[in-house]
């Protein structure tokens, strides 16, 4: 049930990636920082004293710090731990949306549905924003993922294929690994390689590449034995230098490595930043995460210093705001590199 991943488990890591672990400096501070909730503007889960709430982009409190844990928004809700692997859901007022049921797992909400389990039963569910079941749990299915393009990847007896939001299988289960629909098109692993189907379910790219990755931007990512080359959506190849590894396209630009070091190539096969960093992010909100002698910084698209590198961990800005991490301590930034919810235990 390689998808069908503990909530906690999954949900976590992808919050430390995302950046979304944060704390406050001072106590009073925080207490004078409290505010109502603006239902229109972005949330952020922190942390204080084993106490989880939400942030505005101001760094104001706007719902108490009163969780076990809490998870990123996503669609105007947001999961949180009343207590350990237990889940229930709150909009942005804080308040608790009534559901029938408490929930073991879930993923974030995409297309307004989410993928849940129940604690105890066999086989995962979807639920919209109310709380209402809307695809039926089903104990014959081994693992699911969240909805994308309309179609959502289900596991039964060992293969993966895809369902639509009724819950009716569209695609039946053959693969042996699969990813979501992107630009209209899924990742599929037929015996030891892979290639990638329609939303028919027929195979459009040929199933011929040791790794694929997801298509952004109209490009591809791909590897057939040690050489990695770009392909576009009618998996013509592009004519583009190789290199050792790469990464998907991102405002424009994707980080590839070039001699030990990574830097930044045009959809022309421009390097437009030159391969200096230990290790580079993609470009979000027109900045990047990069890496060189053991600390992260930020460079814009033409390759220029914007925040000096000074933190251990960084993640890509969303919604103006990015996490940053100093040892175990993390915080929010702005795109300035002004901090918003400092570093603290």
């Amino acid at each position: 049930m390689k998808m069908l991943v503990r909530f906690t488990t999954l949900l976590r890591l992808a919050l430390l990636i995302a950046g979304v672990l944060f704390c406050w400096p001072q106590h009073a501070l925080r207490a004078a920082g409290q505010s109502a909730a603006d239902e229109n503007g972005p949330l952020f889960p922190v942390v204080e004293r084993g106490k989880w709430g939400y942030i505005d982009k101001t760094g104001k409190i706007v719902i108490p710090l009163q969780y076990h844990f809490a998870y990123r928004f996503s669609e105007g809700v947001a999961w949180v731990e009343p207590w350990p692997e237990r889940v229930m859901l709150i909009d942005k007022t804080g308040k608790m949306v009534d559901m029938a049921k408490t929930y073991s797992y879930a993923l974030p909400f995409s297309e307004g549905l989410a993928m849940v389990v129940v604690p105890g039963e066999r086989g995962p569910g979807y639920i919209d924003v109310t709380g209402r079941m809307i695809v039926a749990q089903d104990d014959s299915r081994e693992g699911a993922n969240s909805f994308r393009e309309g179609l959502a990847p289900v596991k039964e007896s060992g293969k993966w294929g895809y369902i639509e939001k009724t819950g009716k299988m569209v695609i039946s289960p053959q693969f042996s690994e699969c990813g979501q629909f992107v630009e209209g098109l899924a990742a599929v692993k037929v015996g030891k390689k892979w290639g990638y189907i329609d939303k028919t379910g027929k195979m459009a790219i040929p199933a011929q590449y040791d790794v694929a990755y997801v298509f952004t931007e109209g490009l591809a990512g791909v590897r057939d034995g040690g050489s990695w080359s770009y392909i576009d959506t009618a998996g013509k190849v592009l004519n583009l230098p190789q290199y050792a590894e790469v990464f998907g396209f991102s405002e424009g630009l994707a980080q590839v490595k070039d001699g030990g070091k990574w830097g930044y190539i045009d959809k022309t096969g421009k390097m437009v930043i030159q391969p200096l960093y230990d290790e580079a992010q993609e470009h979000s909100e027109g900045l990047a995460g990069v890496k060189s002698s053991g600390k992260w910084g930020y460079i814009d698209k033409t390759g220029k210093l914007v925040i000096r590198p000074q933190y251990d961990k960084v993640s890509v800005f969303r919604e103006g705001l990015a996490s940053v991490e100093v040892g175990k301590k993390m915080g929010y930034i702005e795109r300035s590199g002004k901090s918003v919810w400092a570093p603290t235990k």
